[in-house]
């Protein structure tokens, strides 16, 4: 996370009529916007609210603006998150506090450890002009009802290898601030629980053409896994029919010899149909015509049977089944009368 220093943060607090914290943000907006501190809207995400407390039916709520950041003031690679270096510090609750940051002196006010007000001074060294600065700043909380009453504590913290104030520095600065300056040395800084929402313009379009970026290559991901389950799935039908063929072939070559011997039966049997189709045998003629002679006067001497199969010069098939007698009869009437037994056989 990357900490804006107070000088680039304008802290506007205010007491919100409500504790219903769905309304939180449109009425810290409200606030700013009539307070025309109100970023543009294509600078990113420079303003965010903060809960501070509440008092009865009220609540305090700590609207922050940020100035945009100069082009080239921000780490070329952006971290994960953005606050305001007042509020990773674990301020007391029992008076101010006014520490060196970036060559300027600031100071903060917070209440049950949350950061109510905070500013950079003007003075560029502590003393009397410094209390003044920070006496008025505390009056005008105390008009708007966010305080009751202006601390009388000042402590001044020092980072590691920092020069103390001298004595006549603090002197005047608890003189002019209303109270009493004390030196302490400047506590480690800790995330806040609670981060901001703060995002600069050039952050959030290098994050939304990350995000861009990401979307695409996931779309690529997600069509190259479903051309890869296409693929995977046409296998998996190809092979089960594989194996389909492989068992129908299996059972194919089982029955193979059964159904050509079969095959074969049916063919010699197909070309022995002249003389086993019952309805044409040659015997059973022969038996109907010898039935069919009178008593006497005709004799039967040759007789041809024709029961096959004939192919005609256009390659059609036709079945030619005839029989042809010769014999001799005593009288014509003796031929009539067979001829009538015949039809009627």
């Amino acid at each position: 996370a990357m900490a804006f220093p107070v000088r680039d943060v304008s802290a506007l607090p205010f007491r919100a009529p409500t504790t219903d914290e769905a309304l939180f943000g449109d009425m810290a907006d409200m606030h700013v916007e009539r307070l025309g501190m109100r970023p543009g809207v294509d600078a990113g995400i420079l303003s965010d609210y903060f809960k501070v407390g509440s008092r009865g039916e009220e609540s305090l709520l700590l609207p922050v603006v940020l100035a945009p950041p100069p082009e080239g003031h921000l780490p070329k690679r952006a971290p994960q998150s953005f606050d305001i270096s007042a509020r990773c510090l674990p301020l007391p609750s029992d008076g101010v506090v006014v520490w060196r940051e970036l060559g300027r002196w600031v100071f903060a006010l917070s209440e049950e450890g949350q950061p109510l007000h905070f500013q950079a001074l003007a003075a560029t060294k502590l003393g009397e002009d410094a209390g003044r600065e920070i006496r008025l700043s505390l009056s005008q909380l105390q008009i708007q009802g966010l305080i009751d009453k202006p601390p009388k504590h000042c402590f001044v913290w020092l980072g590691e290898g920092e020069a103390a104030p001298l004595d006549d520095e603090l002197a005047g600065l608890g003189l002019s601030f209303g109270g009493v300056a004390t030196v302490a040395a400047k506590p480690a800084p800790v995330i806040p629980d609670q981060p901001s929402q703060l995002l600069p313009a050039d952050v959030r379009a290098e994050r939304m053409a990350k995000r861009k970026k990401q979307q695409a290559i996931t779309a690529v991901v997600v069509g190259v896994l479903a051309y890869l389950g296409v693929i995977g799935w046409a296998a998996w039908v190809l092979f089960q029919e594989r194996k389909r063929v492989a068992e129908i072939s299996k059972d194919y070559d089982e029955v193979a010899p059964l159904v050509e011997g079969i095959n074969s039966h049916t063919q010699k049997w197909d070309e022995l149909q002249p003389v086993t189709d019952l309805k044409h045998w040659p015997v059973e003629l022969m038996l109907n015509c010898s039935k069919a002679r009178p008593d006497q006067g005709l004799r039967l001497e040759r007789a041809e049977v024709f029961n096959q199969l004939n192919i005609t010069d256009q390659g059609n098939k036709e079945l030619v089944r005839s029989i042809r007698l010769q014999g001799k009869a005593d009288e014509l009437e003796q031929v009539n009368t067979f001829n009538l037994n015949l039809k009627d056989s």
